[in-house]
Protein backbone atom coordinates (compact mmCIF):
# COMPACT_ATOMS: atom_id res chain seq x y z
CA UNK A 1 0.00 0.00 0.00
CA UNK A 2 2.75 2.46 0.94
CA UNK A 3 4.61 1.69 -2.31
CA UNK A 4 1.48 2.45 -4.39
CA UNK A 5 0.96 5.77 -2.59
CA UNK A 6 4.42 7.02 -3.51
CA UNK A 7 3.65 6.39 -7.20
CA UNK A 8 0.37 8.34 -7.21
CA UNK A 9 0.19 11.18 -9.72
CA UNK A 10 -0.32 14.80 -8.78
CA UNK A 11 -3.91 15.91 -8.41
CA UNK A 12 -5.34 19.14 -9.87
CA UNK A 13 -4.62 21.12 -6.71
CA UNK A 14 -1.00 19.86 -6.66
CA UNK A 15 -0.63 20.95 -10.30
CA UNK A 16 -2.06 24.37 -9.40
CA UNK A 17 0.45 24.65 -6.55
CA UNK A 18 3.31 23.72 -8.89
CA UNK A 19 2.18 26.36 -11.41
CA UNK A 20 2.13 28.98 -8.62
CA UNK A 21 5.59 28.01 -7.41
CA UNK A 22 6.96 28.06 -10.95
CA UNK A 23 5.55 31.57 -11.42
CA UNK A 24 6.46 33.03 -8.01
CA UNK A 25 9.76 31.20 -7.46
CA UNK A 26 8.91 30.44 -3.84
CA UNK A 27 6.00 30.93 -1.48
CA UNK A 28 5.53 30.80 2.27
CA UNK A 29 3.08 28.30 3.76
CA UNK A 30 0.69 31.21 4.48
CA UNK A 31 0.85 32.39 0.86
CA UNK A 32 0.21 28.85 -0.40
CA UNK A 33 -2.83 28.67 1.89
CA UNK A 34 -4.23 31.90 0.36
CA UNK A 35 -3.57 30.87 -3.24
CA UNK A 36 -4.16 27.11 -3.37
CA UNK A 37 -5.74 25.86 -0.12
CA UNK A 38 -8.11 28.69 0.92
CA UNK A 39 -10.87 26.46 2.32
CA UNK A 40 -8.70 23.69 3.72
CA UNK A 41 -7.51 23.24 7.29
CA UNK A 42 -3.90 24.38 7.67
CA UNK A 43 -2.82 21.00 9.13
CA UNK A 44 -4.26 19.21 6.10
CA UNK A 45 -2.40 21.60 3.79
CA UNK A 46 0.90 21.13 5.65
CA UNK A 47 0.45 17.35 5.54
CA UNK A 48 0.04 17.54 1.75
CA UNK A 49 3.09 19.78 1.39
CA UNK A 50 5.16 17.26 3.37
CA UNK A 51 3.92 14.44 1.10
CA UNK A 52 4.96 16.46 -1.96
CA UNK A 53 8.36 17.10 -0.39
CA UNK A 54 8.76 13.37 0.24
CA UNK A 55 7.85 12.72 -3.42
CA UNK A 56 10.61 15.18 -4.41
CA UNK A 57 8.14 17.62 -5.95
CA UNK A 58 8.87 20.42 -3.44
CA UNK A 59 11.86 21.84 -1.61
CA UNK A 60 11.33 23.12 1.93
CA UNK A 61 13.33 25.99 3.42
CA UNK A 62 13.11 27.26 6.97
CA UNK A 63 13.91 30.87 7.68
CA UNK A 64 15.38 32.03 10.93
CA UNK A 65 12.94 34.95 10.81
CA UNK A 66 9.83 34.04 12.78
CA UNK A 67 9.96 30.39 11.75
CA UNK A 68 8.58 31.11 8.27
CA UNK A 69 8.54 27.98 6.12
CA UNK A 70 9.15 28.48 2.40
CA UNK A 71 8.46 26.15 -0.49
CA UNK A 72 9.81 25.92 -4.04
CA UNK A 73 9.86 23.36 -6.82
CA UNK A 74 12.62 20.78 -7.10
CA UNK A 75 14.66 20.84 -10.30
CA UNK A 76 13.07 17.51 -11.26
CA UNK A 77 9.55 18.93 -10.97
CA UNK A 78 10.46 22.14 -12.73
CA UNK A 79 11.92 20.09 -15.57
CA UNK A 80 8.77 17.94 -15.72
CA UNK A 81 6.82 21.16 -16.20
CA UNK A 82 9.06 22.16 -19.11
CA UNK A 83 11.11 24.80 -17.32
CA UNK A 84 14.74 25.09 -16.33
CA UNK A 85 14.01 27.71 -13.63
CA UNK A 86 14.82 26.50 -10.11
CA UNK A 87 15.19 28.33 -6.81
CA UNK A 88 18.27 26.62 -5.42
CA UNK A 89 18.41 28.75 -2.29
CA UNK A 90 16.61 31.58 -0.55
CA UNK A 91 18.36 34.87 0.23
CA UNK A 92 17.44 35.26 3.87
CA UNK A 93 18.63 38.88 3.99
CA UNK A 94 16.02 39.78 1.35
CA UNK A 95 13.31 37.46 2.69
CA UNK A 96 11.11 40.15 4.26
CA UNK A 97 11.19 42.08 0.99
CA UNK A 98 10.52 39.02 -1.19
CA UNK A 99 7.57 37.89 0.93
CA UNK A 100 6.08 41.40 0.78
CA UNK A 101 6.54 41.49 -3.00
CA UNK A 102 4.71 38.14 -3.27
CA UNK A 103 1.91 39.45 -1.01
CA UNK A 104 1.52 42.50 -3.25
CA UNK A 105 1.25 40.33 -6.35
CA UNK A 106 -1.37 38.18 -4.63
CA UNK A 107 -3.37 41.36 -3.89
CA UNK A 108 -2.96 42.70 -7.44
CA UNK A 109 -4.16 39.42 -8.93
CA UNK A 110 -7.07 39.20 -6.47
CA UNK A 111 -8.18 42.59 -7.81
CA UNK A 112 -7.74 41.53 -11.45
CA UNK A 113 -4.68 43.72 -12.02
CA UNK A 114 -1.92 42.41 -14.22
CA UNK A 115 -1.13 39.28 -16.19
CA UNK A 116 1.97 37.49 -17.50
CA UNK A 117 3.91 38.07 -14.29
CA UNK A 118 7.68 37.40 -14.26
CA UNK A 119 9.49 37.45 -10.92
CA UNK A 120 12.91 38.96 -10.32
CA UNK A 121 14.04 35.46 -9.35
CA UNK A 122 13.13 34.16 -12.81
CA UNK A 123 14.52 37.24 -14.57
CA UNK A 124 17.79 37.04 -12.62
CA UNK A 125 18.03 33.29 -13.32
CA UNK A 126 17.64 33.89 -17.07
CA UNK A 127 19.89 36.97 -17.17
CA UNK A 128 22.70 35.26 -15.27
CA UNK A 129 22.87 32.10 -17.37
CA UNK A 130 26.41 31.89 -18.71
CA UNK A 131 27.56 34.87 -16.62
CA UNK A 132 29.87 35.04 -13.66
CA UNK A 133 28.31 35.95 -10.32
CA UNK A 134 29.98 39.39 -10.18
CA UNK A 135 29.03 40.35 -13.76
CA UNK A 136 25.38 41.17 -13.12
CA UNK A 137 23.84 44.29 -11.61
CA UNK A 138 20.95 43.30 -9.33
CA UNK A 139 19.54 46.87 -9.38
CA UNK A 140 18.75 46.52 -13.07
CA UNK A 141 16.26 43.71 -12.46
CA UNK A 142 12.84 44.78 -11.16
CA UNK A 143 10.92 42.78 -8.57
CA UNK A 144 8.26 41.92 -11.16
CA UNK A 145 7.58 42.46 -14.83
CA UNK A 146 3.85 42.46 -15.40
CA UNK A 147 1.50 43.31 -18.23
CA UNK A 148 -1.16 45.84 -17.25
CA UNK A 149 -3.56 47.16 -19.92
CA UNK A 150 -1.33 45.70 -22.67
CA UNK A 151 1.73 47.58 -21.37
CA UNK A 152 4.71 45.83 -19.82
CA UNK A 153 5.41 47.43 -16.44
CA UNK A 154 8.24 47.02 -13.96
CA UNK A 155 7.14 46.74 -10.33
CA UNK A 156 9.77 47.67 -7.77
CA UNK A 157 9.18 47.59 -4.02
CA UNK A 158 11.42 49.36 -1.53
CA UNK A 159 11.11 48.71 2.20
CA UNK A 160 12.79 51.99 3.01
CA UNK A 161 13.54 55.24 1.20
CA UNK A 162 16.78 54.89 -0.77
CA UNK A 163 17.43 58.53 -1.65
CA UNK A 164 16.81 60.45 -4.81
CA UNK A 165 20.24 59.86 -6.36
CA UNK A 166 20.02 56.08 -5.94
CA UNK A 167 16.50 55.98 -7.39
CA UNK A 168 17.58 58.14 -10.36
CA UNK A 169 20.49 55.76 -10.96
CA UNK A 170 18.15 52.75 -10.91
CA UNK A 171 15.67 54.41 -13.29
CA UNK A 172 18.52 55.34 -15.64
CA UNK A 173 19.70 51.73 -15.61
CA UNK A 174 16.18 50.63 -16.61
CA UNK A 175 16.08 53.16 -19.45
CA UNK A 176 19.47 52.02 -20.79
CA UNK A 177 18.59 48.29 -20.78
CA UNK A 178 18.20 46.81 -24.24
CA UNK A 179 16.30 43.70 -23.16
Amino acid sequence: MRKERSLEVLNARDESLCQCLLSYGFLSSEQIKKLVFPNVDKRTMLRRLRVLKKKKVLNRFESSKGGTVLWSLTSRESSRMGSDFVMRNINRSALEHDLLVNDLRIQFEANGIGKSWRSSHYLRFKASQGMKRDERLPDTIPDWLVTIDDKVCALEVELSFKGILRMERIFNLYVDKKS
